[in-house]
């Protein structure tokens, strides 16, 4: 659930966030302390869920219009790119009220020029969150996004095994035909799929289905066809 409404959860912590840095800077007295702290207790128990969620396999979903099933962010990512949202959130609108409403403190002025590298990291966090990356299965082939590039792989492609021995991270995709593949952007290495231990036998054997049945890849797309278990 939490993966499919990941934008909403997102743009409540960063509101979030933003209202606790104003809190600190412009409430006076008990009612500047309130919003922060709760602030700061909501990031510690949304990290402490990113460690209890770890597990999970990652949600997957039918897209009718494209059509595909795609694997969404897993929740424990969703979790952690809230929690840094929301700190930084806290963070950013502080230092720069404080900049405003008075002369910074030596250190503040060092934390002002650090930021941006700060909030650089999040929008990156977020892009990949909100995105559209990672696995998507099309009724043509597989095709694997990523930040900055992505590749294509027609199923007519694959070699015997469809996939090789998977690493702690990433599941390869054994390619027969490379002529056949299409690569886009900045896109490094061999065609693989970045999974979690939790995700690498299903994601095998459903690639391996496919591949092995055409008739199977026509339901790609519609909801009633998504294998079992989906995800959250």
């Amino acid at each position: 659930m939490l993966s499919r409404h990941r934008l909403w959860y997102l743009l409540a912590t960063l509101v979030l966030g933003i209202g606790a840095g104003l809190a600190d800077q412009l409430l006076p007295g008990p009612l500047g302390y309130v919003l922060p702290l709760g602030a700061l207790l909501l990031s510690v128990i949304l990290l402490v869920a990113v460690v209890t969620v770890m597990g999970r396999p990652m949600p997957l979903v039918a897209r009718p219009a494209v059509p595909s099933f795609d694997f969404l962010p897993g929740p424990a990512q969703v979790l952690l790119t809230g929690a840094l949202t929301l700190q930084q959130g806290s963070q950013t609108t502080k230092a720069i009220v404080g900049s405003i409403t008075g002369a910074p403190q030596p250190w503040e002025a060092f934390d002002l020029i650090l930021r941006p590298f700060a909030l650089a990291v999040l929008i990156v966090l977020w892009t990949v969150v909100l995105r559209g990356m990672g696995l998507r299965l099309r009724p043509d082939g597989v095709h694997d996004r990523r930040l900055l590039g992505s590749v294509f792989v027609p199923w007519d492609a694959f070699g015997p095994d469809v996939v090789t021995p998977a690493t702690a991270t990433k599941l390869p995709l054994q390619v027969a035909r490379p002529d056949r593949v299409v690569r886009q952007g900045y896109y490094r290495g061999e065609p693989s799929a970045r999974v979690s231990a939790a995700d690498r036998g299903r994601i095998g054997a459903l690639l391996r289905m496919y591949a092995a049945d055409p008739a199977a890849r026509t339901g790609i797309g519609h909801p009633d066809r998504l294998p079992v278990p989906a995800g959250d």
